[in-house]
């Protein structure tokens, strides 16, 4: 039985969407990316992500971190699944190996600028996640 996600597609696909940071923004500006979950009544976990960045931006590198979504005792938070680094100026994309899945409650990609974004330095990344 093929699983579905929210957001995604019978391949797999559970995240597909630009970020934007605007002229001037921080370093560290976070942006995140909601992950879908197995929507199977099995509710099984994947056991592997994998995380395609596309950083246009000649400024700055982009932190990421994967991060599962959990309750704690009523208190919804996120554990850091995996991280990793999208260089500056990779046009093409990076691919990103997370090993470890999503459990059924889903998760998130956060993406932070690692420099102050420049004063006409405006740019949009793109995201791709496929679970697997």
């Amino acid at each position: 039985m093929a699983r579905t996600w929210p957001g995604g597609d019978a391949s797999t696909r559970i995240a597909n969407q630009s970020v934007s940071w605007a002229n001037s923004d921080l370093a560290a500006t976070e942006k995140l990316i909601d992950l879908g979950s197995p929507d199977a009544v099995s509710r099984q976990p994947s056991p592997g992500l994998l995380v395609i960045v596309r950083n246009p931006s000649t400024e700055t590198d982009l932190a990421g971190e994967v991060r599962v979504r959990y309750d704690d005792g009523g208190t919804t938070r996120y554990a850091t699944l995996g991280t990793f680094t999208a260089t500056r100026a990779n046009g093409d994309g990076q691919a990103f190996l997370i090993d470890g899945g999503l459990l059924a409650a889903g998760g998130q990609v956060s993406l932070k600028n690692a420099a102050q974004v420049g004063g006409s330095g405006a740019f949009s990344a793109r995201v791709v996640v496929y679970a697997f």
